[in-house]
Parts: C-alpha cells; sequence; structure tokens
C-alpha cells in the first residue's frame, strides 16, 4: 500500500491539478476560436488579393454616341434679290417613281433633292426646258445645277449636263459647256448688253454618262438674274 499522505501536501496536490485543468481548457478555447475566425466559412476569413488586370486587358468604357447626320447638299436660296419668277415645262419628262416626281417644275422650288428628269429614250440629247416669264425682261445672268443633286451618290450615278444651247425669244442662243463637277454654274449671258427675252429654252447637247445602267439626264436647278 502507498504510504499515507501527509496532511501538508493535499493543498499542493489540488493546486497542481486546478493549473493543470485550466492550462488545457485554454488551449482548447484558443484553438477554437482561431478556427471560428479564419476558418473558410468566417466573414473574416483571410483574403487572398486578386492580381491587377495587365494593360491589354483593360478596357476603357466610352459612352453611346449618336449617329452622325449624313450630309444633305444646302440649296441656293430662291427669289434672291434680283432674281425672277417663272414657269417650266419640257420635251419630256421621266414617269413618276412611286412618291417621286420629275417634272419640269422642279427646277424652280430651290430645293436639290428634286430635279427635272427628262424622260426620252436614251441619254436625252435634243431634249429641252423652256422656262416663261410671261413678259420680257432684261436677262443678265442664268444659274444651273447640273444633275441631280439629292446626294453626291445619286449625281454621280444619273447623267450630267457637258454641253448645252441656250436660246433667247429674241433669236439669238449661246452655247455653254460644263465641267463634271457638283456645283452650280452661273453664266454671265448680258455681255455688252443685258438680253431682251420672254423665255428661255436649254437644249441638252452632250452628256456626262452615270455610273449606272440608267440613262436619264437631270437639272435639279435653274434661275434668272435680272440686269437692274
Amino acid at each position: 500500500p502507498p504510504p499515507p499522505v501527509k496532511s501538508s501536501s493535499v493543498p499542493l496536490l489540488v493546486a497542481s491539478s486546478l493549473f493543470l485543468v485550466l492550462a488545457v481548457t485554454g488551449s482548447a478555447a484558443y484553438l477554437l476560436r482561431d478556427k471560428w475566425l479564419n476558418g473558410p466559412e468566417s466573414n473574416n476569413a483571410k483574403q487572398v488579393p486578386t492580381p491587377l488586370a495587365t494593360p491589354a486587358a483593360i478596357v476603357k468604357a466610352t459612352p453611346n454616341q449618336a449617329a452622325a447626320p449624313k450630309p444633305t447638299p444646302t440649296p441656293k436660296p430662291r427669289r434672291a434679290a434680283g432674281e425672277v419668277d417663272f414657269k417650266a415645262s419640257a420635251s419630256s419628262t421621266r414617269a413618276r417613281l412611286k412618291e417621286f416626281s420629275y417634272e419640269a417644275e422642279n427646277v424652280r422650288d430651290g430645293n436639290w433633292e428634286t430635279a427635272w428628269v427628262e424622260g426620252a429614250v436614251g441619254t436625252g440629247i435634243g431634249e429641252s426646258l423652256r422656262c416663261d416669264f410671261g413678259r420680257e425682261i432684261e436677262l443678265a445672268q442664268i444659274t444651273i445645277t447640273p444633275g441631280f443633286f439629292k446626294s453626291p451618290q445619286i449625281w454621280e450615278k444619273n447623267n450630267r449636263l457637258k454641253k448645252a444651247t441656250i436660246q433667247f425669244s429674241d433669236g439669238s442662243s449661246i452655247e455653254h459647256e460644263f465641267a463634271d463637277e457638283m456645283r452650280y454654274i452661273t453664266i454671265d449671258v448680258a455681255g455688252a448688253a443685258p438680253i431682251k427675252t420672254k423665255w428661255v429654252r436649254l437644249v441638252i447637247e452632250e452628256v456626262y454618262t452615270g455610273a449606272t445602267d440608267s440613262e436619264d439626264t437631270a437639272i435639279s436647278d435653274i434661275s434668272f438674274t435680272l440686269a437692274h
């Protein structure tokens, strides 16, 4: 049998046992706390930093931009100082196509999106446009827009004036050659003195051929300036 324990040793034994229990309990509590704080289920889990994107992977956001409006030709102002009104007629006119009309009166509306288009077979050589003033006037200048000026593409597709004879009611006439350019031309017809006439007739003599199979020749606008 073990030797009897002295009474003086009992408190020391109890204290040692209690210290051992507290140490074990504290270690277990610390481990449980660490697992709770740093475990994968915790909101406080340590995050691995995400590497920055390389410059090649960075795309700069840009705001949406509205489509640029299509360019449209600016028509020559109608009824400018010194211009005279008139009635227009033609030797032939292309048939109406849906909502589009090609009447002779289109040359006096100041709108380059409309035009007179001849309707004869072929390229329109010999076809004519007549402008009547209803009275005798003293004419100084004629401004002609040779071709269909609705857009550069349409102008290029259709025939344009290359050469025309311009006749007057007094029996005189002049010839004019046009450059193949999308711009209106002002012709000085007065010379030494203004021409006195009741009407002007433009006769197609030569044309620049359009880029398509269409043989139509067009004139978008014509206007007349008085001498004084």
